[in-house]
């Protein structure tokens, strides 16, 4: 499988132009952990980084305002899993991170709480596990964090809240070893500390935070004791060291947190804990308490969340009284009082914190933005520029769509948090990256692998979640609309039980995946809303250029111990190659493309090859066979394979060779000729510990030489003098390439499309095929020009063409388009002559529908086209229940339908009387019901239906309908007035439809005439068809006019301005028909 991460760059062969390669970095050296991975690029052997994944903390804790910058603490995540210090300018809308946290192990790089400003200094508690609790100060301008005091040892412990005025802290704690707390002093000069009150019951108990005024005084309210055990409000004097209570609290009259408002009046916030929420003041003139509002239900905290000062107090700003609280959903909101209107506003949710910069003006953050808020406008405006969160930690796989990349970051595996999983994009021109899923937010688990569907889709594969559990799951992440679906769930599906470690592909239009199920791991694929068993026991098995599976089971088969086998995707065509006689194990080993005829795989190590060996697929022949056995102490080539690649008739290997008797690891990288003969050792690498080249990658690019990166490494190699030169060192911040892809300008041309063949002409078809073309990437499709100037695609190398003239003579020549868009070459010339038409028809189409009772289904098609037509290019789709068309169901190979002839089918319990005239009995090509839509398609192209796709409306049920006599040619658009209605279960005419249509309604239907010809000019069409447009060609097969036609009862075509001539015309009618006539200009 092609399964593997890169850990080595390596360059083999010349540049022929400018080599440009990205690449992602998974992991981050010890000497910069911050760095959560990287988006590199590699412009001719020089290193960019174009992307840093970040990971700065989330979840805002508290912030504070000093001049234009704001400084905040994040309390999740970082570097360290600890949060982060982040200055924000909120002039020049600059963001930094200034530190990563550290956990509260004893470093001062911790985070800080109860945040104030003094003298230009942060000040905030900190907690440590060993030391108790401090104060600390933070300098902006050194980026350094500094202890103040620490409590440790001194009786004073769980510091609730602290304000800073003359030089000196004073704090509350919340706990002491008496069961009451205490107002403290530390005096920032002298460094001494002083017990300023010792609360006790009498006196208030349990007080959260303190309130420093502008009269200088400090203010606060206890929770408990005071006369009536429900606290006091109490005032505390610096400069005379006093204390005084101002009011006993009841219960009907609590306070908690005070903020300081106008005209000498103080304003709080007490939460349900002791009675419903509600806003309050408290006025200093008459030390007489108020309640102001009681706050709604919705609105109220509960549990340990309505301890408010755990969160934000009240805030004064502009006439209104702000904080945040929180919604029944268990959110955050940020709510406002106008306290002159007592008008209560909820206004923002999902808010951790808040501060203030001005009189009017506040900033909140939540978990990975900041916001600034006008309080007197109520406009919310998030501030540019914050990268808080993350982009994305290890990122593992990665995928080009045009100049977009697409790419997962993991996090690093299973029994991780999600925080860090991501899909993400990154736009190569505009250098733009933006995050897609944050699968934080999502209950998703682990991103495993990533695929495109077409252009507008990718595939997510999922594995187990963060505690490790679950079964895998499969995303479709829609591109235009910027959401993702879940397509796969195992515990939902019978079919399959997981598909952990498993593969996707997206071949034919869809969706192929392997997984799991009673130990067997088999393949599936996705179509139609439905999940449908492809392939059973898979093995280890590889893909090749055709679509192909080539698989080798480890048991079953003649001898029990595995066989070859070949599964084709698009026919589904399974066949037993060659059965084994000793097991194979492949499941973990690399394969490569050797040429058309020989694929090579690696085993790495079993029973039957101990150190590993090459096998080759001979593709003609139908065998697997060993052709390279691995025996270190014999070869010194190493052992157990992990990679391979074949380049110019040479294959490279990566090997492991371990030191005995050591920690120590080396890993080669091998050439070998084409036939195995002889080897050289190109590259041989030793580390400590981990093999530093085990599961890597190596990348062909489009010049054809070979890519290859170690640990911290970049080498170049130069086949003209065998040996590997560094170019580059990764340097201490990037350990090493993870997965790569090559930028570079793609100027080659696939190869001309050769031996171009026509064959099997009928009146309105011919079949075209030539030899593949060979590309430095791949082929997306084959261009195919005919003489009129029509174009055709197709993505194999050959193609049947419907639609086309009756005794006109074709000529075709065919082009190779690249992924990249460059064109081949044109092919050879060929043409041919489709045949006279004998027939009323251009095409096959249904003559009879049966919707009866129970299982009485079935359909007719016929054949007017004057000859006999091989149904293998044809098949029939099904829309159920107002989806799009889904499964195709062919016609058995060699069935066929004779000129002036029916094709019946019907279903396995269709009543016995309606079963003579059966030419098939398939019952999933008659599964319908009388809303679902029914086409018959011709090489995947539909040309008849019956029904509409994508409507539910029932439009023919418990019926017969049975298409009228003049009606010849198929419609991709249903009209019920082109079908007679018979009873219901009424078979009597199935088997036998005719057409009879005389001899004036055949001329008037089908014929055209267009006259006068020869012309002066003006042409006029006489016909019953109405035509659309027109193209003019000359004898050459020059396109000379087009244009459309006017829709009026008689139309004409102005050719005034064509040179006298003989000339070709193509009417192109509007229910598809096209007819050509041959005019003269005179």
């Amino acid at each position: 499988m092609r399964i593997a991460t890169i850990c080595f760059f390596l360059l083999i062969g010349s540049f022929v132009f400018s080599q440009k390669y990205i690449g992602i970095t998974e992991y981050a050296t010890p000497l910069d952990p911050s760095h959560t991975g990287a988006i590199l690029e590699v412009d001719n052997n020089n290193l960019t980084t174009i992307f840093d994944f970040y990971d700065n903390g989330s979840k805002v804790n508290e912030t504070v305002t000093i001049g234009s910058k704001i400084y905040g603490f994040t309390q999740e995540n970082g570097a360290d899993g600890a949060g982060t210090l982040f200055e924000y300018d909120t002039i020049t809308s600059t963001f930094i991170i200034k530190q990563h946290l550290e956990d509260a192990s004893g470093s001062n790089n911790t985070i800080m709480r109860k945040l104030e400003v003094h003298n230009g200094l942060i000040y905030g508690i900190q907690s440590s596990l060993f030391g108790g609790y401090k104060i600390s100060n933070y300098d902006p301008v050194t980026n350094q964090f500094s202890e103040v005091v620490n409590l440790s040892g001194t009786g004073i412990n769980d510091i609730g809240d602290f304000v800073i005025t003359n030089g000196k802290i004073y704090a509350i704690n919340l706990q002491t070893p008496t069961g009451n707390n205490v107002l403290f002093s530390f005096d920032l000069t002298s460094n001494t500390l002083n017990i300023e009150h010792n609360f006790a019951n009498a006196t208030g108990n349990w007080c959260h935070s303190l309130l420093l005024h502008s009269n200088g005084k400090i203010y606060g309210a206890p929770i408990s004791g005071g006369t009536n055990s429900k606290g006091v409000i109490f005032e505390f004097d610096p400069s005379s060291h006093s204390y005084s209570i101002l009011y006993h609290l009841t219960s009907q009259n609590q306070a908690d947190n005070l903020t300081e408002g106008p005209a000498n009046k103080l304003y709080g916030y007490i939460n349900p804990s002791f009675n419903n929420t509600r806003i309050y003041s408290f006025d200093l003139s008459t030390n007489s308490f108020n309640n102001l509002f009681f706050l709604p239900s919705n609105r109220q905290l509960s549990g340990n969340a309505a301890y408010f000062r755990d969160y934000n107090p009240l805030q004064y700003v502009n006439g209104k009284l702000i904080t945040i609280s929180r919604s029944t959903s268990n959110s955050n909101v940020l709510i406002d009082y106008e306290i002159n209107s007592q008008q209560f506003r909820s206004r923002f949710s999902d808010v951790e914190n808040f501060s203030i910069i001005n009189s009017n003006e506040l900033t909140f953050g939540n978990y990975n933005k900041l916001y600034k808020y006008d309080s007197t406008s109520g406009s919310l405006q998030s501030l540019n520029n914050v990268k808080l969160s993350t982009s994305g930690k290890i990122p593992v796989d990665i995928i080009k769509q045009n100049d977009i990349i697409f790419g997962l970051c993991t996090s690093g595996g299973i029994l991780q948090s999600n925080y860090g999983r991501s899909l993400y994009k990154y736009d190569i021109v505009n250098n733009n990256f933006e995050v897609l899923i944050d699968f934080y937010d999502q209950p998703l688990s682990l991103p495993e692998a990533l695929i495109s569907g077409n252009h507008d889709e990718l595939f997510i594969k999922l594995g187990r979640d963060e505690l490790g559990f679950g079964n895998g799951v499969i995303l479709k992440y829609d591109l235009i609309n910027n959401n993702y679906s879940e397509l796969v769930i195992p515990s939902n599906n019978n079919l399959v039980d997981n598909i952990l470690n498993s593969e996707m592909y997206y071949l034919y239009n869809k969706l192929y995946f392997t997984g799991w199920t009673g130990g067997v791991k088999n393949l599936y694929k996705y179509e139609n809303n439905n999940i449908v068993l492809a392939l059973q026991n898979v093995g280890g098995y590889i893909i090749d250029d055709e679509n192909v599976i080539y698989g080798i089971t480890e048991n079953g088969g003649n001898n029990n111990q595995g066989y070859l086998y070949s599964f084709n995707i698009q026919t589904e065509m399974f066949q037993v190659l060659q059965h084994s006689s000793t097991t194979i194990e492949v499941d973990n080993g690399d394969f490569s493309i050797k040429d058309s005829n020989n694929i090579l795989v690696l085993e790495n190590t079993n029973g039957n090859s101990p150190e590993g060996r090459v096998l080759n697929i001979d593709k003609q022949q139908n065998t697997i066979s060993e052709i390279y056995r691995f025996d270190n102490a014999v070869k010194s080539t190493g052992f157990d394979p992990t990679k391979i690649l074949s380049i110019n008739d040479e294959h490279f290997i990566i090997s492991e060779q371990t030191a005995s008797l050591s920690s120590s690891s080396r890993s080669l990288l091998l050439k070998f000729d084409t036939f195995f003969l002889n080897s050289q050792i190109i590259l041989d690498v030793q580390q400590n510990g981990t093999p530093p080249l085990s599961s890597t990658l190596l990348y062909e690019m489009y010049d054809g030489t070979l890519a290859f990166s170690s640990f911290d490494t970049h080498f170049d190699f130069q086949q003209q003098d065998n040996t590997a030169q560094t170019v580059f060192n990764f340097g201490n911040v990037y350990s090493f390439f993870s997965e790569l892809i090559d930028v570079s300008p793609d100027n080659v041309i696939p190869s001309t499309p050769m031996n171009l063949q026509i064959s099997n002409a009928t009146s309105y078809t011919l079949d075209l095929d030539w030899d593949q073309s060979v590309d430095n990437t791949d082929i997306d499709y084959y261009l195919i020009t005919d003489n009129f100037g029509n174009s055709y695609t197709s993505s194999d190398n050959f193609i049947v063409l419907p639609g086309l003239n009756p005794s006109t003579t074709y000529c075709f020549t065919i082009n190779a388009i690249d992924i990249n868009g460059n064109s081949s070459n044109a092919s050879n010339q060929s043409c041919e002559t489709t045949l006279a038409s004998s027939g009323l028809s251009n095409e096959l189409f249904f003559t009879e529908y049966i919707e009866g009772s129970s299982n009485n289904k079935a359909l007719e098609i016929g054949n007017y086209t004057g000859n006999t037509i091989d149904l293998s290019n044809y098949s029939i789709k099904l829309a159920s229940n107002g989806n799009n068309f889904g499964n195709e169901m062919l016609f058995p190979n060699g069935d066929s339908i004779s000129n002036n002839d029916s094709y019946v089918i019907i279903h396995n319990s269709m009543t016995t009387s309606c079963r003579g005239n059966a030419d098939l009995i398939m019952s999933n090509m008659t599964a319908f019901n009388g809303n679902d839509a029914i086409g018959l398609f011709k090489n995947g192209v539909l040309i008849d239906i019956i029904g509409t796709e994508g409507d539910n409306t029932t439009y023919a049920q418990n019926t017969t309908l049975i298409r009228k006599s003049t009606i010849v040619n198929p419609s991709i658009t249903f009209n019920s007035n082109e079908w007679n209605i018979a009873p219901q279960d009424d078979c009597s005419n199935l088997g036998i439809h005719t057409i009879t249509l005389s001899t004036d309604s055949f001329l008037n239907d089908y014929k055209v005439f267009i006259y006068p010809n020869p012309t002066n000019g003006i042409l006029k069409i006489d016909s019953k068809n109405q035509f659309l447009s027109f193209k003019l060609y000359n004898l050459s097969g020059q396109l000379i006019k087009s244009d459309d036609i006017s829709k009026n009862q008689l139309q004409s075509i102005d050719i005034n301005s064509i040179p006298k001539g003989v000339y070709l015309i193509q009417l192109f009618g509007e229910n598809g028909e096209i007819n050509t006539l041959k005019i003269i200009k005179e």
